[in-house]
């Protein structure tokens, strides 16, 4: 792995040319590029830095056209992917429904007047913009995606498009919503351009990965955009955000904040050197995390009969990134309960309780902070399993 300084191209979040190279992959040097819709991304290469000015984690592709056909013409926009289950307090609800009821929640108690303009984007299918457009039918609701405009607009207008500030005029919208984007795009970009077309007050509703609990992060790379949650506030100061509420959705942080005023710089603020340093740290050790990992899958793989073959749990992104470094022969089943029924990876998905589970061990890799419920979940259903992630 290199991790040697180069020059150029530039941080895509401030411009700055001194930047680390963590990590690649692709074609070019035959590593998979598992993607967060468990597909794998047809690049020749991509390069994962880190900026040591902002302390922003970038990939660059080759060709650099890779992350945009994906979105465009790719990219799973089903609800069985993006609405998967999350832990929160111990117990497994939707994604959506934390963030969307904590959305709702701040709509309506806040003073919003009738003619408000509500924008969301990277809408989707517009499921979330279409209810709210139905709640409060006299707003202006829009939708911007690069996916196909739905058909059922259901009053929304929906516009087919990456978002810039220039699809709409300056201070627009009461209301903007923008989930799952800002690890796809320039953060502190798309952060100035919500700012341009914003209102003072308006009430920003933002969904976002932090480093911290992404340790699947050396493996995925269709989230070209990572940093600390410390790092990722101070954008967000920066582009003239007060945070109001910040909740933790499992996978992601869901940020209600508002605009306190005009975005003053176009460029990410730089960071102390010693929490550059930390970010690089925190991707370390997810790094060492996997390979440890993937050195006790392989171990376990290669005692196994070949009649005898492990099981995996969770039809997800985990599971996606042990079987992009192995074969998924190699492996009976997956189990998934809510999931059960149908495949993942050509791999039968069976749900705890399927005869097979309590046949065969389970090769488990999971999110470490969703661990106490999926251990309690296999041990119900009276099924064996070896803690990959478990170091020792």
């Amino acid at each position: 792995m290199s991790t040697s300084e180069i020059k150029a191209p530039p941080c895509q979040n401030c411009g700055h040319a001194r930047v680390k190279v963590l990590t690649q992959a692709g074609k070019q040097i035959e590593r998979t590029t598992t993607t967060s819709d468990y597909q794998s991304l047809n690049v020749d290469l991509a390069s994962r830095r880190l900026c040591i000015r902002c302390g922003c984690i970038d990939i660059i592709y080759q060709p650099d056209t890779a992350l945009m056909e994906h979105f465009s013409s790719n990219y799973d926009l089903s609800d069985t992917v993006q609405d998967n289950l999350v832990v929160v307090d111990n117990q497994a609800v939707t994604k959506r429904s934390i963030v969307n009821r904590q959305l709702f929640d701040s709509l309506a108690g806040r003073n919003i007047e009738s003619s408000t303009h509500c924008l969301e984007i990277a809408s989707g299918k517009g499921g979330l913009i279409r209810k709210i457009s139905a709640q409060y039918p006299n707003w202006d609701c829009f939708g911007v995606d690069p996916a196909p405009i739905p058909s059922n607009s259901d009053g929304v207008t929906f516009v087919c498009d990456f978002f810039a500030r220039g699809l709409f005029e300056a201070a627009t919208f009461e209301v903007v919503i923008a989930h799952g984007v800002l690890n796809r795009t320039p953060p502190f970009k798309l952060l100035s351009d919500i700012n341009q077309v914003s209102k003072i007050g308006a009430l920003v509703s933002l969904e976002v990965m932090m480093l911290e609990s992404a340790d699947t992060c050396p493996h995925i790379w269709d989230h070209p955009f990572m940093f600390l949650d410390d790092t990722f506030k101070s954008y967000l100061a920066s582009a003239g955000f007060k945070l109001d509420v910040a909740t933790n959705s499992g996978s992601s942080m869901h940020l209600l904040c508002t605009k306190v005023g005009e975005i003053t710089t176009e460029q990410a603020p730089p960071l102390p050197p010693q929490q550059v340093e930390h970010t690089n740290n925190v991707f370390q050790s997810f790094v060492s995390l996997w390979e440890n990992s993937l050195s006790r899958m392989n171990d376990l793989l290669n005692c196994s009969e070949e009649d005898v073959r492990p099981l995996l749990f969770g039809a997800g992104m985990y599971s996606a990134v042990v079987l992009g470094q192995f074969s998924p022969s190699r492996f009976s089943a997956v189990i998934d309960d809510v999931k059960s029924g149908g495949r993942f990876h050509g791999l039968p998905i069976i749900s705890a309780d399927d005869p097979l589970a309590r046949d065969t061990v389970v090769a488990l890799v999971c999110r470490p902070s969703y661990g106490a419920v999926v251990c309690q979940r296999l041990n119900e259903g009276g099924v064996k399993f070896i803690d990959m992630h478990k170091l020792e």
